[in-house]
């Protein structure tokens, strides 16, 4: 798995259930299991459930908002065109470039008393 492939559910799952099986030897203790929303582990979450029968498994929501901005500011194209801009700003002024960054946060920390920087998308 450290070469990037995909993890399949009963991988997932199986990463789980032995220390589930050790802290819960009753099966009665785990009550909630969340994940992401993505398909292998939402199948994790089953396989889980079957392991475990007083579990709920709990899907989140941040694969799915994920893969809509993606969708969103990849097909949109002023969104596109604002994504593009904003990552040009952030190379020039974010870390990438080091004179630029230096001074990017010199001068923030002398007009907002801190300096600043960008959050990496």
């Amino acid at each position: 798995m450290a070469e990037g492939g995909t993890k399949k559910a009963t991988y997932v799952a199986h990463q789980f259930l032995p220390f589930m099986r050790k802290l819960d030897p009753q099966k009665n203790r785990f009550d909630c299991v969340a994940f992401d929303g993505a398909r292998n582990v939402r199948l994790a979450g089953e396989l889980i459930e079957k392991h475990f029968p007083m579990v709920t498994t709990v899907h989140g929501a941040e694969h799915s908002a994920t893969l809509f901005f993606d969708d969103v500011f990849t097909r949109c194209a002023p969104l596109k065109l604002l994504s593009n801009f904003s990552n040009r700003i952030r190379i020039v002024l974010g870390s990438t470039r080091h004179a630029p960054n230096a001074l990017f946060k010199k001068v923030t920390k002398k007009h907002f008393g801190q300096s600043l920087g960008f959050i990496q998308p």
